[in-house]
């Protein structure tokens, strides 16, 4: 068992893991059918990852546990006990008193189902079953419940090292990511300035800002303080160019002017229950509604110059680091 334990615990691999509790099992005593499932309480399933029955694999079955809880898998999940059927017929009722065919294989008469536990929670099953009746006297029990509390201590650490590994990935492609945004940022900027065209500016806006985020809606509005209107001069939807049009500086539930009059960028993520921040009331000037909107104010100085939009149509589109970006296109 000592053994056992070392060898279980010494893999984060967490099919490697299941292999071996398989083969360990299967080594001390008769394991015609051998099943282990793995629990995600988020989603209350029970996923049923590896399965043999008589030297077969077995495919892999999904049981959502509260609609399946007359399943003796199940009932182990919820109940946070172990199962114990020697003989199908009179001891079933013990449990679930009834329970619908197998979800896999053929039905068995020696049946035990372990809760998998790591500090009072159920992190799969362990079961191991027998075509005959009374097959596992109390030496076998142990065997399981032992073989058990190394192959939960084994699945935790798997799923704390592999959870690990993938935030350290995780970042390390936010990183490189982040570099090439950086570069691409760069190559942006030196076309802007060296740009004299205002309509040449806003293509090579509207080209480049759709490989850094969701820019389905992008628009460039200009401020002319004589007329005190804002005037949009480039707009795009969908691929598709809005006609110019003027909204005066009086409308005070345009966020163009919002963001002109406070000098300060808007950030909206959740449109209907976030616009109250800035305005009053919703007023979508042309096209459809978006559900996450940026404006950056474009200043020299202190001088106003116009405004810088991306908008989505999805919620939650945009992070600090989209707004980021904005600031710096805007800068340029």
């Amino acid at each position: 068992m000592s053994e056992v334990g070392k060898e279980l615990t010494s893999t984060f691999d967490i099919d490697a893991i299941l292999v071996r509790i398989y083969e360990r099992v299967n080594s001390l005593m008769d394991a015609n059918v051998f099943l282990i499932g793995l629990y995600d309480e988020d989603t209350d399933i029970l996923s049923m990852r590896f399965a043999m029955e008589e030297g077969k694999r077995l495919p892999e079955v999904n049981l959502p546990v509260q609609e399946q809880k007359t399943r003796l898998a199940c009932w182990t999940v919820i109940n946070k006990q172990e199962a114990i059927i020697l003989d199908y017929e009179k001891d079933l009722e013990r449990y679930t008193g009834k329970t619908p065919p197998p979800a896999i294989g053929k039905q068995t008469e020696t049946i035990v189902y372990l809760p998998l536990m790591v500090q009072d929670k159920v992190i799969g099953v362990l079961s191991v079953q027998s075509f005959e009746s009374n097959a596992y006297s109390d030496y076998h029990l142990n065997v399981i419940r032992n073989i058990g509390t190394y192959a939960a201590i084994a699945l935790q650490n798997a799923e704390i090292y592999n959870s690990v590994e993938n935030e350290v990935a995780k970042r390390t492609e936010e990183i490189e990511k982040n570099h090439r945004n950086a570069q691409l940022l760069s190559e942006i900027g030196q076309q802007l300035i060296s740009t004299l065209e205002i309509e040449t500016v806003f293509e090579h806006l509207h080209d480049n800002v759709n490989q850094l985020m969701d820019a389905t809606i992008f628009g460039i509005r200009l401020y002319d303080p004589e007329s005190q209107t804002i005037s949009y001069r480039y707009e795009m939807e969908s691929g598709e160019r809005h006609d110019v049009i003027s909204i005066s500086m009086d409308n005070k539930n345009n966020y163009s002017v919002w963001c002109l009059e406070h000098k300060q960028p808007l950030h909206i993520v959740d449109h209907l229950n976030e616009y109250q921040k800035y305005v009053e009331e919703i007023n979508v000037v042309d096209g459809e509604m978006p559900e996450s909107l940026l404006f950056q104010p474009l200043m020299k100085g202190d001088e106003v110059l116009g405004v810088i939009s991306v908008q989505s149509f999805e919620k939650f589109a945009y992070t600090e680091y989209h707004l980021n970006i904005l600031k710096t296109l805007g800068s340029y």
